[in-house]
């Protein structure tokens, strides 16, 4: 039961990490943007990101990179076939 929950909640943070990497990476600009609206901490980081645009999508694939990894690493089979049934 334990390793269930832990594997559900790496795929979660799996797909959340590519999700946003995916954003981040292909559409730099508008995503960034959408960032600004939140507190001043995510407006300067935001403000970053569209000053340094190749830097950001680096980051970008890097993050999804990572989100792979960690979907990688969820071994339990009885979540996944629980997933299948």
């Amino acid at each position: 039961m334990k390793n269930d929950k832990k594997a559900v909640l790496l795929s979660c943070l799996a797909v959340l990490t590519i999700g946003d990497g995916i954003m981040g990476t292909v559409f730099t600009k508008e995503y960034m943007k959408v960032w600004r609206r939140g507190p001043v901490a995510f407006r300067n980081m935001a403000d970053f990101c569209l000053d340094h645009l190749l830097l950001t999508k680096l980051i970008g694939v890097l993050e999804t990179s990572l989100g792979f990894w960690i979907g990688s690493k969820v071994r339990s089979k009885s979540f996944i076939s629980q997933l299948l049934k």
